[in-house]
């Protein structure tokens, strides 16, 4: 198999497993944990290069699975509302 073989089937199954309805709430558990669409302003260089090496390998598996940032950073905002509403009014819960 040569490398473009390869890489093609790499992507097809980091599709197959991020398509679910499951990998993608691992996709957006990943995308918080990580530093995506945040950063954590730090003076320890250190922990920069380590929180940017995390974030680095989780933009690598949204470029695999041809994620739009757009549209996943649309559904992310969505959920931290729902989620932080749920917190404001725990009784509904």
């Amino acid at each position: 198999m040569n490398w473009f073989d390869r890489e093609a089937h790499t992507r097809r199954i980091f599709k197959e497993c991020f398509s679910t309805e499951q990998g993608q709430e691992i996709l957006t558990k990943l995308v918080k944990d990580h530093f995506v669409f945040k950063t954590t302003p730090t003076a320890d260089p250190y922990l920069a290069a380590w929180q940017e090496g995390q974030r680095s390998v989780v933009l690598k598996i949204l470029e695999l699975v041809d994620t739009d940032l757009r549209v996943f950073r649309a559904r992310y905002d969505q959920q931290e509302l729902a989620r932080s509403k749920r917190q404001d009014n725990p009784i509904n819960n």
